[in-house]
């Protein structure tokens, strides 16, 4: 059996009636409870992003930024994003222009 996937990041309810809830538990909901639509609690966001170097893939980059907001574990989600990119550009992945920036990388 596949484990149960908890994401970091937490939603809540444009019209504040829920709050606190697992993207398992938004998944399939067109809209929460009291009519609003799901967005992420800012408090329950990354500041940055871990892992990321130059030369990644859009893959890589993509499942890295994901990972938190979805709790899809990390090998999962790349093979997930590059299935998905397959279908651009002809199957071939776009360059990805990390750039260091100070002790940053940026797109």
């Amino acid at each position: 059996a596949a484990a149960a996937m908890s994401s970091r990041v937490r939603y809540q309810s444009t019209r504040g009636g829920v709050h606190g809830l697992d993207f398992s538990d938004i998944l399939l909901s067109a809209y929460a409870p009291d009519g609003g639509l799901f967005v992420p609690e800012l408090s329950t966001m990354p500041n940055h992003i871990a892992g990321l170097h130059p030369g990644m893939t859009l893959a890589q980059v993509t499942a890295r930024v994901l990972e938190p907001f979805t709790g899809i574990a990390l090998a999962d989600c790349e093979e997930i994003c590059a299935a998905a990119f397959l279908s651009f550009n002809n199957g071939l992945e776009p360059a990805l222009p990390l750039v260091r920036a100070g002790r940053r990388l940026l797109l």
